[in-house]
């Protein structure tokens, strides 16, 4: 029997999640399995790849690449101009990256590299 959903944990929803590719100039999903392909891919929930000019997930388990990558919890990797993540353990490559809020601002703020080694909380 699978875990129950969390927000680090989450099973496919038909209703309200796409499997697959998504391909738009503004892509706007709240599961999103697969790949995203646009200009601005935004998702509650990202496994998979979210590749565009702009990227934001609530929760990434995957990649990014795009010029500006955001997510709230990462576990996986950013590659862009900017990278922005605020928790969980992931890799940033980027001109600029930036992660854990929670620090002081010059702990959290780096050139080319940044990461975070923060574990997972499942169950």
């Amino acid at each position: 029997m699978p875990p129950e959903d969390t927000a680090l944990f989450r099973r496919f929803r038909p209703e309200t999640d796409v499997r697959g590719v998504s391909i738009s100039l503004d892509n706007q999903i709240e599961g999103m399995f697969g790949v995203q392909i646009g200009g601005r891919n935004v998702s509650f929930y990202t496994k998979g790849i979210q590749f565009g000019a702009n990227n934001i997930a609530q929760v990434l388990d995957g990649v990014q690449l795009g010029l500006k990558n955001y997510s709230e919890a990462s576990y996986g990797i950013q590659v862009g101009l900017i990278c922005e993540a605020s928790e969980g353990s992931y890799l940033q490559l980027g001109l600029l990256t930036l992660r854990n809020k929670d620090q002081a601002w010059y702990k959290n703020i780096s050139p080319l590299i940044g990461f975070s080694r923060n574990k997972r909380n499942n169950r």
